[in-house]
């Protein structure tokens, strides 16, 4: 049953409707422009992300993000990212636990958001990374 559902369900959306196919055009038309305003609006959340990380260099290691709105951070403590980003939503932090993407040394970690609520989301992983305080640097920006 799965299978005739799996093979009609292909054979009814093997093609796009003509107006997603126009809107994907137009997209692509001004693919630039949207690249340049997507990196517009996330360089602040970056860098409040590129500061955290260095303020826990022996907890995490952050892998620059590559023109994605989010960030890899490994994790340096031994802890699975399972168990850290199951903390984090009882902080009220929404991870991607590097388990789901074949990884269990790190998190997936989005910025693009406003400034406030990104440096926010970064006040509250301290205390879930390591209560105790970062090991090194001069505390994390965005306080």
């Amino acid at each position: 049953m799965a299978e005739a559902c799996a093979e009609r369900t292909f054979l009814t959306s093997i093609a796009n409707s003509v107006l997603c196919e126009a809107l994907a055009c137009s997209a692509l038309d001004r693919y630039e422009d949207y690249v340049r305003e997507c990196h517009r609006l996330c360089a602040p959340g970056v860098g409040l992300v590129e500061r955290w990380a260095a303020c826990y260099p022996d907890a995490v290691r952050l892998v620059p993000p590559q023109g994605m709105p989010f960030a890899w951070i490994q994790l340096r403590t031994g802890e699975s990212s399972l168990a850290l980003c199951r903390r984090a939503l009882e902080a009220g932090l929404l991870l991607t636990p590097g388990e789901t993407m074949g990884s269990d040394a790190g998190f997936r970690l989005g910025f693009d958001r406003d400034v406030d609520t990104v440096a926010g989301g970064l006040r509250r992983l301290d205390t879930v990374l390591l209560p105790d305080g970062p090991s090194g640097g001069d505390g994390p920006s965005g306080d």
